[in-house]
């Protein structure tokens, strides 16, 4: 029963310990490339100053028209490089006064976000956690100079894991007492059988000894 019971402690704190490092694990690796992918676009963007009449030529090119606040219009470009969704990173371009650029923005609202610069921040939207890392992009263009927000966003799977693991360990709580039950039952009758040998022992030598039969005799087998 003392090596049962130690045995199973010993297995819940292992399995505990190793849900909570795994998830860390996990939690880091989403968080590292969230970092990599926003990073990895920022030399892909670039914008231009441009005049009423080169709208729609801006527009051909596939490129971003925007207006600033001083009246000027830009037209916002990213190089062939720029993708807006990989490794499970959606990347978003907001413009200077916090819209959405570039990205779909269907699953977010970043209206509520407050996002800080070189920081990653947690979110929830539609009851799914999120992460997003932003990095501000100043760029120049005819001596004006335009602030652009590179923001990626990733679906916080490390605590999906951990919902996961936590599902994972209720059902081993339920299935751990059963297995003890059982791994205790087969040590008994193991047990029991390897000293029976002894009990037998035992016994015949306190028949002995107490002279109720002198001709008992302990049996020790054959030898072989």
């Amino acid at each position: 029963l003392f090596y049962t019971l130690c045995t199973t402690l010993i297995v819940a704190i292992m399995l505990l310990f190793m849900v909570h490092i795994s998830g860390k694990v996990v939690d880091n690796d989403i968080k590292d490339n969230l970092v990599l992918m926003v990073e990895e676009d920022v030399d892909d963007v670039d914008f231009d100053i441009i005049d009423e009449d080169d709208i729609e030529e801006a527009y051909e090119k596939g490129e971003t028209v925007f207006y600033l606040e001083d009246g000027h219009v830009g037209s916002l470009c990213v190089e062939e490089a720029y993708v807006s969704a990989k490794r499970g990173v959606k990347i978003f371009i907001l413009g200077p006064d916090g819209k959405v650029l570039l990205g779909h923005t269907d699953d977010y609202n970043f209206d509520v976000m407050e996002l800080k610069q070189g920081e990653i921040t947690s979110m929830s939207f539609n009851e799914t956690d999120y992460y997003a890392y932003a990095r501000t992009v100043s760029l120049t263009d005819k001596k004006i100079t335009v602030d652009f927000m590179l923001v990626g966003v990733v679906q916080d799977t490390g605590s999906a894991f951990l919902g996961a693991a936590g599902s994972l360990i209720k059902a081993d709580f339920i299935i751990l007492p059963l297995a003890i039950v059982l791994s205790a039952l087969v040590g008994y009758l193991i047990t029991r059988a390897l000293f029976k040998p002894i009990g037998q022992i035992t016994e015949t030598a306190e028949n002995i000894s107490k002279g109720d039969d002198l001709s008992l005799r302990i049996d020790v087998g054959s030898g072989e």
